[in-house]
């Protein structure tokens, strides 16, 4: 699909991998916005999904293919890990000669890679031929010995040309660069929080709302207590903390029914779990498939939640999080990362220790107990997600990039 050309200069965002997930919503609406100054385009791996790509027609942004997928699956043995920093290198080399094939002539690139891994070979690259800014969502960990000196001197390296920019999803992805980035450089990094979209929020809270027939469509109960989670089933997301949250809390509250939103890889073995645990009447896992995959299905899912919970052991600024509390919804969380820039404990909602099954259940048994304390929060957080989550303050802090790149010239 072609966006309508407002300026020859473009905007291409790029990211090498098929996951669908907060980071291409944070791009998708950022391109949204940048659409009305420049051409805005988006490059994706061929076989990215479908629902990612009807998405980008329906607001208007145009994408192309290129030939190459990031393996990013944790691997274990030697051999496994230099195949896969093989395999990674083939893929950077593959990006730059579609790049460089299709034309970055007037062009910033706008891509999500990790600088300090081998991503640094391709971005560093690119700034001989175009600007390239990099947006990080999830904070660096503190290393130390030769792996803090290899991710310093890839930050060095790429600080010392003029083409390279970062911008930081969250204030604790800002913190955590100082501690490999040059203070000099610091002082051109710039949070663009991960944000909402304020309009589509409020179409979905004015739509017509059926709880009982999404429920009975997904085979889930309407007229229990429901606990919402939407995120990939992986080990990281938390899975296996909230089933044992589940676990302590169904036999004292038989009306509690919990729905985990998403796929991955440990979908299989945690629904067995699930069905080990005998949790199969009060525990769901749905696909984004089964309710269509459309944004404004997706929110109408949520609208059904009572209360929403990630248990996660790390994350940037989780989009579904904040979604959720802009539909008003009260919510539970880790505190990792950059969460607590979302929930401010007992303000906006509830924090707990990341992996403490008993504080997790211990929060659910809290905000279930006490309608009028959901009711705070969720009033409370959804002020909070609106003011300071809305995507356009975070597309007019990434426009200023833009801007400043075509100034300053190739």
């Amino acid at each position: 699909m072609k966006n309508k050309i407002r300026n020859p200069k473009e905007i291409l965002y790029l990211w090498p991998y098929y996951e669908w997930g907060g980071a291409q919503i944070y791009f998708i609406g950022l391109a949204k916005l940048a659409g009305n100054f420049y051409r805005v385009s988006a490059a994706v791996p061929r076989g990215s999904q479908e629902k990612i790509l009807s998405y980008m027609e329906r607001v208007g942004i145009s994408y192309e293919f290129f030939d190459a997928l990031y393996d990013w699956t944790y691997k274990s043995g030697i051999f496994s890990r230099l195949k896969r920093l093989y395999k990674n290198q083939i893929c950077n080399i593959e990006i730059a000669r579609y790049l460089l094939k299709r034309g970055v002539k007037d062009t910033v690139l706008h891509i999500e890679v990790a600088p300090w891994q081998t991503s640094f070979w391709l971005l560093y690259f690119m700034t001989f031929f175009c600007h390239v800014i990099v947006s990080l969502h999830i904070s660096l960990p503190r290393v130390s010995g030769f792996r803090k000196f290899e991710w310093s001197s890839k930050f060095w390296a790429l600080s010392m040309r003029k083409r390279f920019h970062l911008i930081a999803a969250n204030v604790d992805v800002r913190e955590s660069l100082k501690w490999y980035v040059p203070a000099k450089f610091m002082e051109t990094v710039e949070v663009a929080f991960t944000s909402v979209d304020v309009d589509e929020i409020e179409t979905a809270l004015n739509a017509e709302h059926d709880k009982k027939k999404i429920a009975e469509k997904l085979n889930f109960s309407y007229d229990k207590f429901l606990i919402f989670n939407l995120a990939q089933v992986v080990m990281r997301k938390g899975p296996l903390v909230m089933l044992e949250a589940a676990k302590e809390l169904v036999p004292k509250y038989p009306e509690l029914f919990f729905v985990w939103i998403g796929f991955g890889e440990f979908r299989t073995e945690f629904h067995k779990q699930i069905n080990d645990a005998g949790l199969q009447n009060h525990f769901r896992l749905i696909e984004p498939d089964e309710f269509g995959g459309n944004r404004l299905d997706l929110m109408a899912l949520l609208r059904c939640a009572d209360m929403f919970v990630l248990p996660s052991y790390g994350e940037g600024l989780p989009i579904a999080l904040l979604e959720a509390m802009a539909l008003g919804k009260p919510g539970i969380a880790s505190n990792v990362n950059g969460i607590p820039e979302a929930i401010i404990h007992e303000k906006t909602g509830l924090l707990v220790p990341a992996g403490d099954s008993d504080a997790l259940a211990e929060a659910i048994e809290k905000l279930y107990l006490d309608e009028n304390l959901r009711i705070r929060l969720s009033q409370a957080g959804r002020i909070h997600i609106l003011k300071t989550f809305d995507e356009r303050l975070a597309a007019e802090t990434t426009l200023k990039y833009y801007d400043k790149a075509f100034v300053s010239g190739q």
